[in-house]
């Protein structure tokens, strides 16, 4: 797949998920405008507070919807050389194995240990 037709389908794809974030920035005008109502009638803040925090929902929600739109779109722009025949190096040893290995380079660093304290 070519790079132009992957930004088109990740930017149709973008456009979509962003086309959901209508119903969240209504209901955001709408808490905020209840908001400077309750400012303009010098409520008190315990009245005000459940309808802060619907706008900060509201805001919460656009937010997500937006950062999904952009990271689906900035996919589309990650070119990262990779090897697509490259071998990956696993460890197959056991645990006994890995264990025996560790006893004796202990083994080891004792033996240089020793020969340090001759010196």
């Amino acid at each position: 797949m070519d790079i132009a037709a992957r930004r088109k389908k990740a930017k149709e794809e973008a456009d979509a998920i962003r086309a959901t974030a209508a119903e969240p920035k209504s209901r955001l005008k709408k808490h905020e405008e209840t908001l400077d109502l309750f400012k303009k009638s010098k409520a008190k803040a315990a009245e005000m507070e459940p309808v802060k925090q619907l706008i900060k929902k509201c805001e919460r929600e656009i937010r997500d919807i937006v950062s999904k739109a952009q990271s689906i779109e900035d996919h589309a722009f990650d070119l990262k050389a990779v090897n697509p025949n490259a071998k990956t190096e696993e460890d197959a040893r056991t645990p006994a194995e890995l264990i025996e290995i560790i006893k004796s380079k202990g083994r080891e660093v004792l033996d240089i240990v020793k020969r340090l304290e001759n010196l």
